[in-house]
């Protein structure tokens, strides 16, 4: 194997080619390359100890704004006539950054729209509902009246 010499203390180490290997002198890490290694002195400005934490954009959320890429968001304003089942089918959000309104589930789609649609089919579906129930207690008075 080939000797090396350790960059820390000049001891020469025995590293297989392309390896690493421990100084056992002075414990610094030796690593066997084709070429020599070269040590160049840096100056570093930066102040040693701990080291600075990066700060956090604003904001955690998973959904970030379509328009600004703002992850700072929150539940947007849910109108009253969607109730309960337009609630699980969209999922309105605000940007706090923009002031855009989205929809979580389809960041793309106009929210305008959706709301208008969901109302449509959920209003739509009740005012078929009841129109059976009508019909089926009109059919049981004219049966009864018989």
């Amino acid at each position: 194997m080939p000797k090396v010499p350790c960059p820390e203390c000049d001891t020469e180490v025995e590293v297989r080619p392309g390896g690493r290997a421990t100084c056992p002198e002075c414990g610094a890490r030796v690593r066997a390359d084709d070429e020599p290694q070269v040590l160049e002195a840096v100056e570093d400005d930066a102040p040693r100890g701990r080291p600075r934490r990066r700060s956090r954009p604003k904001g955690d959320s998973p959904y970030p704004c379509p328009e600004c890429g703002s992850r700072w968001v929150r539940k947007g304003p849910w109108p009253w006539y969607l109730g309960t089942v337009g609630a699980f089918m969209c999922k309105a959000m605000e940007c706090q950054e923009c002031g855009h309104e989205f929809d979580a589930y389809k960041p793309d789609a106009n929210l305008g729209q959706r709301k208008l649609f969901l109302a449509l089919a959920i209003n739509g579906v009740g005012l078929i509902g009841i129109i059976i129930v009508l019909s089926l207690l009109f059919l049981e008075f004219r049966a009864l009246n018989r």
